[in-house]
């Protein structure tokens, strides 16, 4: 071997050693982001809108959801379109959850075994972000993507979250390697109340 290949062969190794230190180095950083963004999520209260789609084959199922998730109180969400639906509200828990209409209560089940219900998608998508097993972290078109793994056995779900300066925009919920319902997300806050002096003090991330 020549000189010249000698330091090519040495210049290809310092390369490939740099390259693979730079992915890890990325795969680190967005990793942290993920972490990040799940302590937010629990320490604080998050409000969002939630434009849901839910493909059932022969129909299509298209609401808009205001939603505000509290840490271990689940999930309050009011219907917002279409029109003649709106107003309605319904929550959700890892208890179950409830539809309200006129001041009624109907329950419709416990999230167990529901399988990807479109009016349970918000609590399911933020248990994702507070528990879910974090199995992926990449960057797609600029945006990082997070798979959250939740669940266990027939009641096991994937959660795919796409994020663009710390807030969720998009996600995906699937079941048995089929996405059920997909979710655009807007509008996204996290609200901190602490007291002092009567005050209120907001730490916000705006989509």
């Amino acid at each position: 071997m020549s000189r010249l290949q000698k330091k090519l062969a040495v210049l290809a190794l310092i390369l490939g050693a740099m390259l693979c230190a730079c992915n890890g180095q990325e795969n680190t950083d967005l990793a942290q982001q993920a972490l990040a963004f799940r302590q937010d999520v629990m320490l604080n209260t998050c409000s969002f809108e939630a434009k849901i789609s839910a493909d059932f084959g022969d129909t299509m199922c298209l609401f808009t959801l205001s939603c505000i998730h509290t840490p271990g109180n689940g999930t309050q969400m009011t219907i917002t379109a279409p029109e003649t639906l709106a107003g309605l509200t319904a929550t959700a828990s890892e208890e179950g959850a409830k539809l309200v209409f006129d001041g009624a209560e109907a329950a419709f089940g416990t999230l167990e075994g529901l399988g990807l219900s479109p009016m349970t998608a918000p609590e399911l998508l933020t248990e994702a972000w507070e528990t879910g097993y974090i199995q992926y972290t990449g960057l797609e078109d600029g945006l990082l993507h997070v798979t959250y793994l939740c669940g266990y056995d027939e009641d096991e779900y994937r959660a795919d979250t796409w994020f663009q300066n710390g807030a969720p925009v998009r996600a995906e919920l699937s079941c048995d390697g089929q996405m059920a319902v997909q979710i655009d997300v807007t509008d996204f806050n996290l609200r901190k109340a602490e007291t002092n002096n009567e005050s209120t003090q907001t730490n916000m991330l705006r989509s």
